[in-house]
């Protein structure tokens, strides 16, 4: 859809300095936002701005991708929770938020993320934090699941 930039990243495609995945029904990117490093934005891939509006077999198919993409992370990351968050008040184009928290950098783990000022909240790791951040979560994302526990 013109002007939506969740539209503009999709069309970069594997060309997104922050992507990580295409899966079925959304994209992987590290969000901007690092205060909680691993933060992630899973975007749906057809423009649509409310999740009740998507048909329900997509829906159920992109709830799947989310508890894989969770999985995925709390292994890879170990953080002490995961926040979810699909609000879409500020970019209106289906979108969830992926946020490990009581992980190292994690500035206060008792606050919603929201709550820190924007500086704060884009985090202080350098690009190679970033870009090392990024293949690590692809990379758990593509391993194999082998491991005993719940499967996504």
């Amino acid at each position: 859809m013109d002007g939506c930039p969740l539209c503009a990243d999709l069309q970069l495609g594997t060309d997104h300095p922050r992507f990580i995945a295409s899966l079925d029904e959304t994209a992987v990117y590290l969000s901007a936002d690092q205060c909680c490093p691993g933060w992630v934005v899973l975007v749906h891939k057809q423009h649509s701005e409310q999740l009740d509006l998507i048909d329900p077999f997509r829906t159920r198919r992109m709830l799947r991708e989310l508890m894989r993409v969770a999985v995925r992370l709390r292994r890879a990351l170990g953080p002490a929770r995961l926040n979810y968050a699909c609000l879409g008040n500020v970019v209106a184009h289906t979108h969830w938020h992926v946020i490990p928290r009581g992980v190292a950098g994690d500035p206060d783990p008792s606050k919603a993320v929201w709550e820190f000022p924007a500086d704060l909240r884009r985090g202080t790791l350098s690009e190679a934090e970033r870009a090392k951040l990024v293949l690590t979560i692809r990379e758990a994302l593509a391993a194999e699941d082998h491991s005993p526990g719940p499967k996504a």
